[in-house]
């Protein structure tokens, strides 16, 4: 069961890919 990831799992996963990705870029000047 843990090995079977939901679609919220996905989407957070995504979600903090996102959120890094444009961290580091609002991180730029």
């Amino acid at each position: 069961e843990m090995e079977v990831e939901t679609e919220d799992d996905i989407i957070f996963e995504d979600f903090a890919r996102l959120r890094l990705r444009g961290e580091g870029a609002d991180s730029s000047p």
